[in-house]
């Protein structure tokens, strides 16, 4: 395991390179490829930290939700990174981001 989310781990393959992650709570585990390498969770995470920082405290509404604004941003820097607004919206939804 590389990191976890509230307990939802991601888990590094050593055979294909690529970091999967799953939902505890489940029942079963069956992780799913979340980012293809390392170096691609590191640049996700990395813009998406960048989004954060660049809010400040707008990035949530008062009920803790993601502004739309900030999200919208993160969907257009995600999908110039992976070049795949299915892949933008996935990672996203898979981090919880509304």
């Amino acid at each position: 395991m590389v990191a976890d989310q509230g307990g939802d781990p991601f888990i590094l393959s050593r055979s294909s390179g690529a970091v999967l992650h799953d939902e505890h709570g489940r029942g079963v585990w069956e992780p799913g490829e979340i980012f293809s390498n390392l170096h691609t969770m590191a640049a996700c995470l990395g813009l998406l930290g960048a989004v954060v920082a660049a809010a400040g405290d707008e990035f949530t509404d008062q009920d803790c939700r993601i502004r739309p604004e900030w999200r919208k941003e993160a969907v257009a820097d995600l999908e110039r990174l992976l070049g795949s607004p299915w892949a933008a919206e996935s990672i996203l939804g898979l981090l919880d981001w509304g």
